[in-house]
C-alpha cells in the first residue's frame, strides 16, 4: 500500500511540474525567444507639420497615397529636437484608428529636405515659414508644390474640421 502510495504522489508531482512548466519541450530550449526584427515595425515617412511637449503630428502630403498606414499621425516618444518642417521617417508598431492616427514612435530618423531645381528654399524651410507662426488645428498638407514658372510654393491645408487655407510662399529668404 505505501508502494501504491508513493508511486502516486511521485506521478502527481512530476504531472503537476510538467503543467506548470512554460519552457518549450524541444531541442534547443534554451535559445532566446526572436527579438523584434526592426525591419517588420511600420513605417510613416512625411513632414512635422505641428508639435506640442509630448508629440508630433507628421503628414504625407500626397493623397494619392494616403492610408491609414501613411496618413496623418501623432507620434510619442519622438525626440525634442524635431522641428515643423523636418522630413521624417518614423517607426511603429500599433497605429490607433484615430483620425489623425496615434502612435508610439520606435525610432525616428530625419531626412535630408529636398530641395527642388530652381528652388533656394528647402521643403523644410518653406513648411517652416507656412506653418511655424499659424494657430491652425490638426494641419493636415493636401498641396505642397514648387513652381518653378512663377519661384512659388503653393501649400494647402485642410483641418480635420473641414477648414482649408492656402499659403503661396515666395522662394527667397
Amino acid at each position: 500500500m505505501k508502494r501504491k502510495l508513493a508511486l502516486i504522489i511521485t506521478i502527481s508531482t512530476i504531472g503537476l511540474y510538467a503543467c506548470g512548466n512554460d519552457q518549450p519541450t524541444t531541442s534547443g530550449s534554451n535559445e532566446q525567444p526572436p527579438k523584434e526584427d526592426p525591419a517588420t515595425s511600420m513605417q510613416l515617412e512625411g513632414y512635422v507639420v505641428e508639435k506640442t511637449a509630448n508629440t508630433v503630428l507628421v503628414v504625407n502630403p500626397n493623397p494619392k497615397e494616403a492610408t491609414q498606414s501613411n496618413g496623418p499621425a501623432y507620434f510619442s516618444n519622438t525626440p525634442d529636437t524635431l522641428k515643423i518642417g523636418d522630413k521624417v521617417s518614423i517607426s511603429y508598431d500599433v497605429m490607433l484608428e484615430s483620425y489623425p492616427g496615434q502612435a508610439e514612435a520606435k525610432a525616428v530618423k530625419v531626412l535630408e529636405s529636398h530641395k527642388p531645381s530652381g528652388a533656394d528654399l528647402t521643403e523644410e524651410q518653406v513648411l517652416n515659414k507656412a506653418l511655424s507662426n499659424k494657430e491652425l488645428k490638426t494641419p493636415i498638407l493636401s498641396v505642397f508644390h514648387y513652381n518653378k514658372e512663377t519661384d512659388t510654393w503653393k501649400i494647402q491645408v485642410d483641418s480635420i474640421m473641414g477648414e482649408k487655407e492656402e499659403f503661396i510662399i515666395e522662394d527667397k529668404y
